[in-house]
């Protein structure tokens, strides 16, 4: 968080600038606490504006391929500078003593902000599910309809992307200065570039920080739970570091062009299209071959495999595998990580045979028509041959 001019008779006179860096661990409460830092410097007015920098990451805020249907929901959500709750907001549907549907907010302040049109039906009974779709919808102001049929029973609860991340950002930032009770009466505003004249140092001075989690932690986040909003911010920030721009293009081009160094002896990867770095694009397209490659160039680098094994799920104990080969031949011996979406599923990784041998595999599987239950448990059962 920067200022501009001075701070004088517990007022700071001038600008207020808060630099959003796409960390996907930021959290409403991290965001209250860096506000609340203001307050620990007896800052009781604001006489100027507050601006919100997003130059961070640019370019499209949801990658391309990706489904429709998918849009609505929270592992979606777009990924941009400004990330609060990873852009979600979490509800539940619950049923009034006249068996009608309400909403409950996970968090009651968000009940100021996002305004729902419920037009729900619950219903009861598989038959009428047959012929009633749910139906959900934000629009660009962060209204939600929802509409379309569920089945008939309490707590019902869903993640919903927010479609503005900007405007619930200056939602927030008021409530924040409300809650530190700092008097404010001037406009929030989004940049995508800093002030160039003056320069900055002799303009901004930094009052406030906060920091994200160790990049360790965010990985093993990503990895642990499947979370495709860390995917793809940590996919923009390496875009930012190695070609200056922090866009998903420049992200997936500096992740390729990083794999086919680290495969340098086996030569470069063919026949692959990387969308997006959180494989959520229906666009990517990889081979198992291709996967084990890349999962046999990490092993052969100490530093890399310990790394990524520390992250990955392990069978029967942690992440997407913790109910997963939890049987004495299996458990924890699976280090591997998961992949879904409509008729796909996907598992690829390491697991450990006998005298401690290191095994790789990546099963790939595409145009299912059975539920994804049945492709997971046939993957856990030629893991299980293959030990």
């Amino acid at each position: 968080m920067l200022k501009n001019q001075v701070i004088k008779n517990n007022q700071l006179n001038g600008n207020l600038w808060i630099y959003f860096s796409g960390d996907p661990s930021f959290t409403k409460t991290d965001l209250f606490e860096l506000i609340g830092q203001l307050k620990n410097l007896n800052i009781k007015n604001i006489q100027g504006n507050i601006i919100l920098n997003t130059e961070a990451y640019t370019g499209s805020p949801v990658p391309l391929g990706v489904v429709h249907d998918d849009l609505a929901y929270c592992f979606m959500a777009p990924i941009q500078s400004i990330i609060i709750n990873q852009n979600c907001l979490n509800i539940s549907v619950n049923l009034n003593k006249n068996n009608q549907p309400f909403i409950i907010f996970s968090d009651p302040d968000d009940r100021a902000y996002f305004k729902i049109n419920n037009h729900l039906n619950e219903v009861e009974g598989d038959q009428a599910l047959k012929t009633c779709t749910f139906y959900p919808h934000m629009d660009s102001a962060n209204n939600l309809t929802l509409s379309g049929c569920l089945p008939a029973r309490k707590n019902l609860n869903f993640s919903f992307a927010i479609q503005n991340p900007n405007d619930y950002a200056k939602f927030l930032i008021l409530k924040s200065l409300q809650a530190a009770h700092i008097n404010f009466t001037g406009q929030v505003e989004i940049q995508n570039q800093r002030p160039q004249s003056p320069p900055i140092s002799n303009q901004l001075k930094i009052i406030a920080t906060h920091s994200s989690d160790d990049l360790e932690n965010l990985l093993k986040t990503m990895l642990l739970t499947s979370n495709n909003i860390y995917a793809g911010s940590i996919t923009r920030a390496i875009g930012k570091a190695y070609y200056g721009v922090g866009s998903n293009k420049a992200g997936v081009n500096a992740i390729i062009e990083i794999t086919n160094n680290l495969l340098a002896k086996e030569g470069p990867l063919k026949n692959i299209r990387w969308e997006d770095g959180a494989g959520a694009s229906r666009y990517n397209q990889i081979s198992p071959e291709s996967l084990v490659k890349i999962l046999y160039a990490v092993h052969q680098n100490k530093f890399l495999f310990n790394n990524l094994k520390a992250a990955l799920p392990r069978s029967g104990l942690s992440g997407t595998l913790k109910y997963r080969m939890s049987t004495k031949k299996l458990l924890g011996r699976v280090y591997a990580k998961t992949g879904s979406m409509s008729d796909v599923s996907a598992l690829s990784g390491y697991f450990y045979g006998p005298g401690k041998q290191v095994y790789i595999f990546s099963i790939l599987m595409n145009g299912l028509t059975q539920p994804l239950p049945i492709a997971r448990d046939t993957q856990d059962q030629i893991v299980a041959l293959l030990t």
